[in-house]
């Protein structure tokens, strides 16, 4: 099933409308993911038609290969896309980033990409350490900070 979603870059100055977003995704374990996301790229594929983008003037678009581009927010450097241009089946599909999106609790990995190019950042084992944000905060936040960091770290 698919449905309309919306989200926003780390500053807010570039913001989307998603209709037809699939309930999966998709992570992308390639050297250049992992060079400009900082780690896997996990994408969710829009149809371009179906993205309205909010902030088009702080959006930079950047031909990384023949066949795609990325995009960042040139305000705080959030990635937001990688969009495939090259002509065939996939031309305009816009792979948002996932971490732009202000609810995903209701997807899922679908699929993951160059998975032999995987580090074992990815692979979380269960027997460690996990705090909750609550607990995070109260590690690393100041005292009078607002409940709500979500957005602001």
């Amino acid at each position: 099933m698919s449905q309309t979603k919306t989200g926003h870059c780390m500053c807010s100055c570039v913001s989307f409308v998603a209709r037809n977003v699939p309930e999966t995704f998709g992570a992308c374990h390639c050297d250049m993911c992992k060079r400009w996301s900082g780690n896997v790229f996990n994408g969710v594929p829009v149809p371009s038609e179906d993205l309205q983008l909010s902030g088009e003037g702080h959006i930079k678009r950047i031909q990384t290969s023949d066949w795609a581009e990325r995009a960042i927010c040139a305000e705080c450097g959030s990635p937001l896309w990688y969009r495939i241009t090259a002509e065939g089946p996939t031309t305009g599909t816009t792979n948002l980033a996932l971490g732009l999106f202000d609810d995903t609790s209701d997807m899922t990995l679908g699929y993951e990409f160059f998975v032999d190019r995987k580090t074992s950042a990815n692979d979380l084992p269960k027997d460690r350490k996990q705090f909750t944000e609550a607990e995070t905060l109260a590690l690393f936040a100041p005292e009078d900070a607002s409940h709500d960091q979500g957005d602001k770290q």
